[in-house]
């Protein structure tokens, strides 16, 4: 298991960038650093997927861009994925473990609340908040 929770929670904020080695297979010892790139309007998935940026820390050519669907805890195909980047996912979803899923729908859901409160003329709805605040 990656551990990638441990990382990318710092105190009450989640960090969206993060290293980490892979612990098994083909890719064993090699170090990456990550950063999820949450679409807000590019992806057909925009509500579930985080997308990935994932370069190796050792040779900078290898860079790989991933998608993860944080609901389904499933693979979720870009458009213009390489079989080498499909490869490289599903090792990655090998190592992940259940904090790491949870951590990674917890910035989904952050980052999706954000953009909308961005977008929404709140002074504008017609809904009375006062029993719920």
């Amino acid at each position: 298991m990656l551990r990638l929770a441990e990382q990318m929670i710092d105190g009450r904020l989640i960090k969206n960038t993060f290293t980490f080695s892979f612990l098994k297979g083909g890719h064993k010892g090699e170090i990456y650093s990550a950063t999820a790139i949450l679409p807000a309007f590019a992806y057909k998935n925009v509500c579930n997927t985080v997308v990935f940026h994932i370069t190796s820390v050792e040779n900078p050519a290898f860079s790989y861009l991933m998608g993860l669907d944080v609901e389904k805890m499933i693979t979720a195909p870009l458009a213009k994925s390489s079989l080498l980047e499909r490869n490289f996912t599903k090792a990655f979803l090998s190592e992940l473990g259940p904090e790491d899923w949870e951590t990674f729908q917890s910035l989904n859901h952050a980052t999706r609340t954000r953009i909308s409160e961005k977008f929404t003329d709140f002074a504008s709805l017609e809904v009375d908040f006062a029993e719920h605040v």
